[in-house]
């Protein structure tokens, strides 16, 4: 089943070390190539400024902001004789695939929603680099319909932090991706929805069982998770 994808939203953690920035861009490169290299990927904002940097301020400030994004065992990290490689992966990235950052899409945006999910009160509860983060990613998914391509839980826990719903279910889609790419990472791929329409369309675009959600649940904000 190919999975007709316009936007991908590039989630921190696959920054947070050389093995896992090797396996999102596998990951990246099979699902453009599934989709005749038509997608068009986007970082946050903050993210985005620091790989940009010169590679002698680039880890400097990638470990400022990626410190304590993963879990408490599992920091960023990139060692020495890994930059040049880590470098050269950056490159190739911003080569391919000209990514750009998300306020381009979402910059004046102060709240998702007619419920009402508001950025100062996301940053005032999760801090000010993370919080930024956060809402430019449930955001531009919201906006935008853009798919989160994450490595691990935290975003996953960040987000529910917030009081919004998880919804997870089995994808048969990402499995055959993270099968095929070889990968060992925890892929995951999200997106946050507030309408019934765009729930299925996710649910049924990563080959996933429809997931029942309420008006309710929906007039609050869900967070779609393919797992699998």
């Amino acid at each position: 089943m190919s999975f007709k994808i316009t936007k991908i939203c590039v989630d921190p953690s696959c920054f947070i070390s050389l093995k896992r920035q090797t396996e999102f861009l596998k990951v990246l490169d099979k699902i453009s190539e599934e989709n005749d290299n038509n997608i068009e990927v986007i970082i946050p904002t903050i993210v985005y400024d620091a790989i940009m940097l010169e590679p002698n301020q680039k880890f400097k400030k990638l470990e400022s902001i990626l410190t304590d994004w993963e879990d408490s065992d599992e920091t960023f990290r990139v060692d020495f004789l890994e930059q040049d490689k880590f470098v050269n992966n950056t490159r190739e990235f911003l080569t391919r695939y000209n990514p750009k950052p998300v306020k381009y899409f979402v910059s004046h945006m102060e709240k998702i929603g007619t419920e009402s999910i508001y950025k100062h009160e996301v940053i005032q509860k999760l801090g000010e680099i993370t919080g930024n983060i956060i809402f430019e990613l449930m955001a531009s998914t919201w906006e935008t319909s853009v798919k989160i391509v994450s490595f691990g839980k935290r975003t996953i826990s960040l987000i529910s932090k917030l009081g919004v719903i998880i919804k997870e279910g089995h994808s048969k889609y990402k499995q055959r991706i993270r099968s095929n790419v070889g990968i060992s990472g925890l892929l995951k791929i999200l997106q946050f929805v507030m309408g019934l329409e765009a729930a299925r369309d996710f649910m049924k675009g990563l080959d996933m069982p429809q997931i029942p959600l309420t008006p309710a649940e929906l007039g609050l904000g869900v967070l779609l998770v393919a797992d699998g």
